[in-house]
């Protein structure tokens, strides 16, 4: 089941201090996980907002039925694994950075 932006919006939490920071929190606009470059553009844009600290890569998706055919198992393994290597490796890109640079 794929969430509409208005469910994703309704589900959102606002940010909370955390240590005498402010927790940054993405505006609520749904992003295909699957899209390695678009999920390097958001992040990139997040990055510079406010820099980046903290990544939590949390998709996923399963079928109801069981065995699945080859293209729902496809689907299930770019939102589940490549899902999450769209979201670490450019967020990891990115920390790593400011650990870096003074």
């Amino acid at each position: 089941m794929w969430r509409s932006e208005a469910a994703i919006r309704a589900a959102s939490l606002p940010s909370q201090p955390n240590a005498g920071r402010q927790a940054h929190t993405s505006p609520n606009r749904a992003v295909d996980v699957t899209d390695r470059e678009a999920m390097a553009a958001r992040i990139g844009r997040m990055d510079r907002a406010a820099p980046l600290d903290l990544v939590i890569a949390n998709a996923g998706t399963a079928g109801q039925h069981l065995p699945h055919g080859p293209e729902r198992t496809r689907t299930i393994f770019a939102v589940n694994l490549d899902g999450v290597l769209n979201t670490i490796e450019p967020a990891e890109a990115a920390m790593a950075a400011a650990v870096i640079s003074p």
